[in-house]
């Protein structure tokens, strides 16, 4: 498979760099999926896409043009288990641009600091403070986002049961971790494709 043949590559040179002292191997793998990958903030014709700061916490902002006054509001956290990827990658570029889209929603992508600069938990402490920013009034306000349609990432299953909503898991036979983020090109990873339009009418019943 291309994608594991790519990204097998990336770890060995990452470790190979890091056994030879040049570099550490999060760093390195970072800046090579970074110069690949990370995009610079730009919009289209149906949503309005800044580079902008929550809570002391880069975040880049997705704002549907048009539809209802009041928006639903997302803050999404990129995965890579602290260590890797950024919200400024084309793959979590093109999922959030989708979703203020398809959503009428204003999306908040977080970009909290990675290892090696940090260590746990100082990633989760970004998170925290760019949580808390986006539900203060003066956010939620200045970017007309309706205070009863919010979603936070930090919300995980037990949370969202224990707040009255349905959470159902999907589960997928063709499906890899992070599938989602291959969906576009030049992947078009079809389990990508399901689980990403899954996870958006799943958000749009439940938001």
């Amino acid at each position: 498979m291309l994608v594991d043949a790519v990204l097998r590559t990336l770890v060995h040179t990452s470790d190979m760099a890091h056994a030879l002292g040049l570099s550490h191997r999060a760093s390195l793998l970072n800046q090579l999926v970074s110069w690949a990958d990370v995009i610079e903030a730009h919009s289209c014709s149906t949503v309005h896409v800044t580079d902008s700061v929550l809570g002391g916490v880069p975040t880049r902002v997705f704002q549907p043009k048009g539809g209802r006054k009041l928006k639903r509001g997302i803050i999404y956290f990129h995965g890579g288990g602290w260590a890797l990827g950024s919200g400024r990658m084309r793959s979590y570029d093109r999922l959030c641009r989708k979703m203020a889209k398809d959503l009428d929603a204003v999306i908040m992508s977080v970009d909290y600091r990675l290892v090696p600069e940090v260590v746990f938990p100082d990633q989760y402490h970004d998170a925290l403070a760019a949580s808390r920013a986006f539900l203060s009034s003066q956010v939620l306000e200045h970017y007309s986002i309706d205070p009863e349609r919010l979603y936070d990432g930090l919300m995980y299953a037990r949370r969202l049961q224990d707040a009255g909503v349905t959470v159902t898991s999907d589960h997928y036979e063709d499906g890899f971790h992070a599938c989602m983020v291959f969906a576009y090109t030049p992947m078009m990873s079809s389990v990508g494709q399901r689980s990403m339009n899954n996870f958006i009418r799943w958000l749009d019943q439940n938001l």
